[in-house]
């Protein structure tokens, strides 16, 4: 699985981490379904409202497992991620309000 890290992405104009190989997707955080729509260049989309004004949004989803108003818990799968020509991908954001915030600090690392 490859993953364009943040500053990589910011460096490179990239719009936030895109992780490769990824198949099931899961919330970050808890929180309630605010959106699911279809924007070209990204394909299907979901943001989440993660209150305290904080969204998550993924995109190139291939199957969509929520509904909008749903409530998520973390850890939760609530999609699969997208087909690229490299084969899965998923486009990942967190905001605060306007602001885009660096998604590395927000995911679990792993050895």
């Amino acid at each position: 699985m490859k993953i364009i890290r943040y500053r990589e992405a910011e460096e490179k104009k990239y719009p936030s981490d895109q992780a490769k190989g990824v198949v099931g997707r899961v919330v970050v955080a808890d929180g309630e379904v605010a959106a699911i729509s279809f924007i070209p260049g990204f394909g299907n989309i979901l943001i989440i409202n993660n209150y305290s004004g904080f969204h998550t949004v993924y995109a190139h989803l291939s199957d969509i497992l929520v509904s909008r108003s749903d409530k998520v818990r973390k850890g939760e799968v609530i999609a699969h991620s997208g087909e690229s020509i490299d084969g899965s991908l998923l486009h990942f954001e967190i905001w605060k309000e306007k602001d885009k915030l660096n998604p590395e600090s927000w995911l679990a690392k792993r050895n």
